[in-house]
């Protein structure tokens, strides 16, 4: 079982002390209060690493940032730039959508300034990420604004004794609090330590901001941490551990109660809730609310939908930005639900939500319905069922205008205003085009007139270890696989019909007539993009990743070659993303 770096072990035995700052008006509000802090000596004993760092890249809410060490005062020389997490994304869209009024300890800490020296006592966590060590009561950030400017330490132990002498002796003297100027607490870490500061090492690799799952042709399940460190397994033990990680599980998960199947938990799409299929017919959400069903499936808002025999019911879970306590029961309200047509079991869960998570597009036995959940008339049948395979809603597209839809083995795209289908494919972000691909061609098609045209003149390029061009191959009927990396542009990843060893990943510019503009970016055989950072990763060979101009050898590290690469969500809180 692999052993998790959050060591927090003194703040597990203290009460909390949170400074919470208003997102707008960056004015403290005390939430808790109590406990005591750890020593100089304590923390530099409890830290992987204490660092002299500046910010050089902030988070969107300034929680998170990417620092450049200066100098590692404790600690063998580690990377010139390291990712700093005081607030997991998770808090900060907790804290943004009004769940939390102090009382649980949950806010903000202080912004992180860019450009300004800080020094920081850090863990190294699992996902490659670095946290303040210590309790919350010692300060998370150590700065100066001047030579002659001052700040607190605790250089002596409690002389109070406790039953566990081990424990006790961590804890400093709430006497012995002394104020240090800069050259005074460096010299009093240094002291401390015994040895003396030293410079990073200047070619370790950028911090990723996020970590990448990777699945090997053996099926075993890895984990690239942040740093470039060494990729992990994931196991199932593994994966228990993280969910009771998760930064919201003493705040109403650890009461949603425990599965007894296999996937039978579910997290909305902002994991701010929770629902767990604990039998058959039950499920409990957020600080234990029951509700029956069989199947439920969360809204990208504040909605769930659930199965529950023949009958399909939506239900409120509260919106506490326009006020009141969330994730109660007197919150959590049937809002709406409709009979089902029989038979009713091969459908659960076979739905989507639109992205304001107003529109249900799900299916019964007379076929494709859409439901305005708010509104009292009954749900529009949209394709009704006449026979052999039933229509099946797998997403909507970016802005809720269209809805990709399974008829058996085919696919096609739904206009749920007008009825209109359109061809198989990934809308974009601005719902204005459809990026469409099958028998290796790729078209861009519009909506409005309804027009298709191909993307064309895709070349691979193939060159010699020299950098020699050996060979040219049109592979316009070479796509294996296209996303939409922004409305402007298109990845691909191409293979030459000729030769499907030579494959790359191509960005193409949507542009007017047709001319396409196409960039080849890389060698490789599978590539996925971090929209939230505009990160792309690509599979250059059997274990070697590639991700913004860095090589990641994992030769010696993974059992076989790579078949699949992933993204797991940002640790930088992005606004725009959701």
């Amino acid at each position: 079982m692999l052993t998790f770096n959050y060591r927090f072990k003194s703040a597990a035995l203290t009460a909390i002390l949170i400074t919470i700052y208003s997102l707008a008006a960056q004015t403290p509000v005390l939430a808790c209060s109590g406990g005591a802090p750890l020593t100089i000596n304590a923390l530099i004993k409890d830290s992987d690493y204490v660092v002299k760092a500046v910010p050089v890249e902030l988070d969107d809410v300034q929680q998170n940032a990417i620092l450049h060490v200066e100098s590692y005062l404790v600690g063998r020389p580690g990377p010139e730039y390291l990712l700093f997490v005081q607030n997991s994304p998770i808090v900060s869209q907790y804290v943004l959508e009004g769940m939390t009024s102090g009382a649980d300890c949950i806010g903000f800490a202080p912004d992180l300034i860019p450009r300004r020296s800080i020094y920081l006592f850090l863990h190294h966590r699992d996902d490659g990420s670095y946290v303040s060590a210590g309790t919350p009561v010692n300060p998370f950030v150590y700065q100066f604004d001047s030579p002659e400017s001052t700040v607190g330490i605790f250089p002596e132990s409690s002389s109070t004794q406790d039953q566990n002498p081990q424990v006790s002796k961590d804890y400093a003297d709430a006497e012995s609090g002394i104020q240090v100027t800069e050259a005074e607490f460096v010299r009093t870490i240094v002291e401390q330590n015994g040895k003396p500061s030293t410079k990073p090492i200047a070619d370790a690799p950028y911090p990723l901001y996020a970590p990448l799952i990777l699945v090997t042709t053996n099926g075993t399940q890895y984990e690239l941490p942040i740093d470039g460190g060494k990729p992990f397994k994931l196991t199932s033990d593994f994966s228990i551990q993280r969910q009771k990680l998760d930064p919201l599980w003493p705040y109403g998960y650890d009461d949603a109660g425990e599965c007894t199947d296999e996937n039978c938990v579910q997290y909305s799409s902002d994991n701010l809730n929770i629902a767990v299929q604990t039998n058959e017919n039950t499920i409990i959400l957020r600080w234990g609310t029951t509700i029956a069903g069989q199947a439920s499936l969360f809204s990208p808002v504040d909605t769930i939908a659930v199965w529950n025999n023949n009958r399909l019911q939506v239900y409120s879970l509260g919106y506490p930005r326009f006020g009141g306590s969330p994730f109660r029961d007197n919150f959590i309200k049937l809002i709406g639900e409709i009979n089902l047509g029989i038979p009713f079991e091969a459908y659960r869960k076979r739905a989507a939500w639109s992205p304001d998570g107003r529109l249900l597009a799900y299916s019964d036995a007379s076929g494709l319905w859409l439901w305005d959940v708010f509104d009292s008339n009954k749900p529009r049948l949209m394709i009704p069922k006449t026979g052999g395979d039933p229509v099946i809603a797998n997403n909507f597209s970016p802005m809720g205008r269209y809805l990709n839809i399974s008829i058996g083995e085919q696919k096609q795209t739904l206009d749920v205003l007008t009825g209109d289908t359109f061809p198989d494919g990934v809308v974009s972000p601005d719902d204005r085009l459809l990026l469409a691909f099958g028998n290796g061609e790729l078209q861009v098609c519009s909506f409005a007139p309804q027009h298709c045209a191909s993307i064309q003149e895709i070349y691979v390029w193939v060159f010699n270890e020299t950098g020699e061009r050996t060979a040219i191959y049109l592979a316009d009927q070479g796509v294996q696989k296209a996303v939409w990396e922004n409305k402007y542009h298109i990845l691909s990843f191409v293979c030459a019909p000729e030769n499907l060893e030579a494959c790359v990943v191509i960005r193409s510019k949507v542009q007017y007539l047709g001319d396409w503009w196409n960039e080849q970016i890389v060698y490789g055989s599978d590539f996925a993009l971090d929209p939230a950072n505009d990160v792309v990763a690509v599979v250059t060979h059997g274990k070697t990743i590639e991700i913004g101009g860095t090589t990641y050898d994992l030769t010696t590290s993974i059992d076989s070659d790579i078949a699949t690469i992933e993204w797991l969500p940002s640790l930088f809180y992005r606004l725009d993303a959701r």
